[in-house]
């Protein structure tokens, strides 16, 4: 009964320092994000026109990722790739 009853004294200790640790992990996530939307929102701000070039290649991006998704086997993959690799780089270089 004593290694029963050590187990059951182990679970909550447990659990609790699992719930801490996704709180945790929770808090320094959004903290995250916070930060990263702040200076995207100040960014666009400060540069308009270059956030609204970004945001148009990403729209086409997406859409050519959609039709190359509903066609498969077809030429549109080839070119589609290489567009989303450079849009990638182009909104790294903006937002890394």
């Amino acid at each position: 009964m004593d290694t029963e009853e050590s187990k059951f004294g182990q679970k909550p200790s447990m659990a609790g320092e699992a719930s801490q640790a996704v709180s945790d992990a929770y808090d320094k996530t959004s903290q995250v994000v916070g930060g990263s939307y702040d200076q995207a929102m100040s960014y666009g701000r400060e540069n308009p026109a270059k956030m609204t070039l970004i945001a148009f290649g990403i729209g086409v991006g997406v859409g050519l990722l959609l039709v190359a998704a509903g066609s498969r086997g077809s030429r549109s993959g080839r070119f589609t790739q290489p567009l989303i690799e450079a849009l990638q780089d182009i909104a790294g270089e903006y937002f890394g």
